[in-house]
């Protein structure tokens, strides 16, 4: 006895909404690990960026961020955005 195999195809808002579940516990819970020009291993939240600030007196801080989009801003808006106070 033969079983047809059955395709299931998910629905476009629904891939889309589990991607942006799944990049949003990543950014909350996950790290990735960045490695400076000394050799030393740094935990950064995963899917930050780095950015760089320049004061007049010519010192130079090195920062990590989210980039701009709404799950930055859902981030934000719960209290976990891990980015804010983060200096590698």
């Amino acid at each position: 006895m033969f079983s047809e195999a059955v395709v299931v195809r998910l629905s476009d808002p629904f891939v889309k909404s589990a991607r942006k579940i799944y990049t949003y516990l990543n950014r909350r819970n996950e790290n990735d690990v960045y490695v400076d020009e000394e050799g030393n291993e740094h935990e950064i939240p995963k899917g930050s960026q780095f950015a760089a600030t320049v004061t007049l007196e010519c010192n130079t801080e090195l920062t990590v961020n989210f980039k701009d989009d709404e799950i930055t801003t859902l981030l934000d808006q719960h209290g976990v955005n891990r980015c804010y106070g983060c200096k590698p």
